[in-house]
């Protein structure tokens, strides 16, 4: 019998060969034995293609501040409204958030993608260079960011070399204009083009291990 979700006509010969060699085109199965693993650089690559936002997750913990870039965030609940974010447990911003319990999510506007790639750095005091307003929860908030969320944690869980946060969303703000985009390694804006949207890359945006946080 047929795997379900894959053809289930004859293959020709050229599939079967690809097959015995461990190979498959895009659309066809991959081969027999080889669909539960998947190498970190296919991961990476298929994953790179999931378009995202980027944001710059904020917090305050014994009086210190601290930021980090984050495209992994994902909403979670409307009622009531609840967010996840992940950070590499390396993050100086990962362990002050699992000692504050709360943070702050920026999401940046398409003109932001300087301020991407430097809360992506290693750098300690990387918001003194930023203006920076306080929301209502006291945590700091970037100006001209398109919107923010104001979070409290949960829950957390561990995922691999990352820390999952399970948040409530406290309060927040949507502002205006277009969101940065981050495709492929690459930031970028979205340029209307007739009824689709295509990424268009920003200058010099790419880190040099092509993330962005």
């Amino acid at each position: 019998m047929a795997d379900s979700g894959y053809p289930t006509g004859p293959p020709d010969d050229a599939a079967q060969a690809r097959r015995a060699a461990g190979t498959a085109t895009v659309g066809q199965a991959p081969a027999a034995g080889r669909r539960d693993h998947i190498d970190p650089d296919t991961f990476r690559d298929v994953m790179g293609r999931f378009v995202s936002g980027v944001t710059v997750v904020t917090t305050s913990a014994d009086g210190q501040v601290s930021a980090a870039t984050v495209s992994a965030l994902t909403s979670v609940s409307l009622a009531p409204p609840m967010l996840l974010i992940c950070l590499n447990r390396s993050s100086t911003t990962q362990d002050a958030i699992a000692r504050s319990g709360r943070f702050a999510v920026n999401i940046l506007a398409q003109h932001q993608h300087q301020l991407a790639r430097w809360f992506a750095t290693k750098e300690t005091s990387k918001l003194d260079p930023v203006v920076t307003a306080t929301g209502p929860g006291e945590l700091p908030i970037i100006r001209e960011a398109v919107a923010y969320l104001e979070c409290a944690v949960c829950d957390t869980f561990r995922g691999g070399t990352h820390t999952i946060f399970l948040a409530k969303v406290l309060s927040g703000w949507p502002g205006r204009g277009q969101p940065l985009v981050y495709y492929r390694g690459t930031l970028g804006s979205f340029a209307d083009i007739g009824d689709r949207a295509l990424a268009r890359p920003c200058p010099d945006t790419r880190d040099p291990k092509g993330r962005a946080s």
